[in-house]
């Protein structure tokens, strides 16, 4: 990839091209589908939009930008923080951890949310 100047640019990364698909049309068309299948209630504690923000939750990584329907859950933000929680713990994935990473990456949004296979995941763990 060339800037138009005609000079060389890094790669994205991971964490820049997830970015981008969560702001792209595919994505919030995915997302609306299934907060209408959910039909306004989060599918973990059974809450409602009306009481909290509802949050679509990729159960897995693996067809990202062709996620199937039950691909996708829909949290409230406590139960998608949970799960996210709970991910992390299974990959040995601490907070601090993913601060590091964050740092050491020079992201240029500041806190970074980490995506890595199973198998990278013992790189960044403390």
């Amino acid at each position: 990839m060339q800037n138009l100047l005609g000079e060389d640019l890094p790669e994205p990364t991971k964490e820049e091209q997830y970015r981008a698909y969560l702001a792209s049309p595919a994505w919030r068309k995915r997302r609306a589908a299934a907060l209408a299948r959910a039909g306004g209630i989060c599918e973990s504690c059974g809450i409602s939009q009306y009481t909290r923000r509802l949050e679509a939750h990729h159960l897995t990584y693996e067809r990202i930008g062709a996620e199937l329907p039950e691909d996708l859950t829909v949290l409230c933000g406590p139960c998608h923080k949970r799960a996210e929680a709970e991910r992390k713990a299974d990959l040995g994935i601490s907070e601090r951890a993913e601060r590091n990473y964050a740092r050491l990456l020079g992201e240029k949004w500041g806190y970074l949310t980490l995506r890595k296979a199973p198998e990278e995941a013992e790189i960044a763990s403390d």
